[in-house]
């Protein structure tokens, strides 16, 4: 497997740990952390690519948290559930 379909894999992995409660958290770390940028940049996706995907992860973080939940905080970084916007993630491709 080459690296473009590793990390492919790896980023779908993580949406799909969005939907598993003992792994969203992490998850979201993914996302909001360094992980998704270098994954994204060994997938060679353009810039509208990630700006599409974590759109799709905002919207489905606010779907999994249950109405009344504080946001998730990582790493001190303040998740905005259902504004499309993940700060902190977008790198050069």
């Amino acid at each position: 497997m080459d690296r473009a379909k590793l990390a492919e894999a790896i980023i779908l992995q993580a949406l799909d740990d969005l939907f598993d409660s003992k792994e969203c958290l992490k998850s979201v770390e993914f996302f909001t952390g360094d992980g998704f940028a270098r994954c994204a940049e060994m997938a060679c996706m353009d810039h509208q690519r990630k700006v599409g995907l974590l759109d799709v992860v905002s919207r489905t973080v606010a779907f999994v948290l249950k109405p009344g939940s504080s946001d998730l905080r990582v790493r001190g970084r303040r998740n905005l559930p259902g504004t499309g916007r993940l700060p902190g993630v977008m790198g050069k491709c």
